[in-house]
């Protein structure tokens, strides 16, 4: 559902609850391991697991994973206990040793995840300045999500409120401008310390408003059904696409891809500032 921070005392509580039952309390670190901290959620959060699993980061990227935690838990799996536990890339020396190198770097850069936190901090500050009340932005260490809601995003019920459709804008609009975020709302986007100054600074460009003035726009056009006029001037050749994608941009189409069969064109196209149904009126396109 995106990111969504634990509210306070929520992990406490569980901890407490799950020792006064005898019930084991697991932390997923697949995307928060060695990302929010060298010692992942727990060392950030300042709580002990009695289990802990790990994704690819074990791996330096690689594909293996992890899980660790109680002597006690771990003495069950084979060959110590009953339960076997395999797979074909276990202990992958190639995986490995990707691994042990991505460890040596966090442990010898002491800064990075201070560089990781601010640079992640100005993303959404940028976000919240643009989009004011129309998004949510929820962010915490180099993880952040922006929710197409006005509403404060606390759990799955409130994630679900968000825009699909405004994201899904949203995506495309940045996609366009050569940035690539989480192509889902309930996704969650990644700042790297691979990230430089200046990519930092490209990936907001939310001053001018942009954020909150694109729109989607979508035309489907059925030659079996369509007036012989409008088959004439959408049933696309390669030729009759070159210019119509030049005639939209001179309309003012930012973004315009064309889907064309036998029977059926579809376009979908993306404009800022001004209402997309006008751009195409005004265009004489369609």
């Amino acid at each position: 559902m995106g990111v969504v921070p634990p509210a306070d005392g929520f992990l406490e509580f569980l901890r407490e609850i799950t020792k006064h039952y005898g019930a084991l309390f697991i932390f997923d670190e697949v995307i928060t391991g060695f990302r929010l901290a060298l010692g992942g959620a727990q060392e950030y959060f300042h709580i002990t697991p009695d289990l802990s699993t790990f994704g690819k980061i074990i791996g330096g990227g690689m594909p293996v994973g992890a899980y660790g935690g109680r002597e006690d838990i771990m003495r069950m799996v084979s060959p110590d206990g009953p339960v076997y536990q395999a797979g074909t890339l276990s202990g992958n020396p190639i995986a490995t040793a990707a691994g042990l190198a991505t460890l040596r770097i966090l442990e010898a850069d002491t800064d990075i995840y201070m560089r990781l936190q601010e640079n992640t901090a100005m993303l959404a500050d940028a976000v919240r300045h643009a989009a004011g009340n129309r998004v949510h932005v929820n962010q915490i260490g180099s993880l952040m999500s922006i929710f197409f809601t006005g509403e404060d995003v606390t759990d799955y019920d409130s994630a679900t409120t968000a825009d699909t459709k405004a994201y899904a804008d949203y995506f495309g609009f940045m996609l366009d401008h050569g940035i690539y975020v989480a192509p889902s709302q309930f996704e969650s986007m990644f700042v790297s310390d691979a990230h430089t100054d200046a990519d930092i600074q490209k990936d907001h460009p939310f001053d001018a408003g942009v954020l909150c003035r694109m729109k989607f726009g979508y035309i489907g056009i059925d030659y079996k059904h369509a007036d012989q006029d409008i088959r004439d001037r959408v049933s696309f050749t390669d030729n009759q696409k070159i210019d119509f994608l030049q005639k939209a941009g001179k309309a003012g189409i930012e973004q315009c891809f064309v889907l064309s069969t036998c029977n059926r064109s579809e376009v979908y196209f993306f404009c800022t500032g001004r209402d997309c149904t006008a751009a195409w009126r005004d265009s004489h396109l369609v």
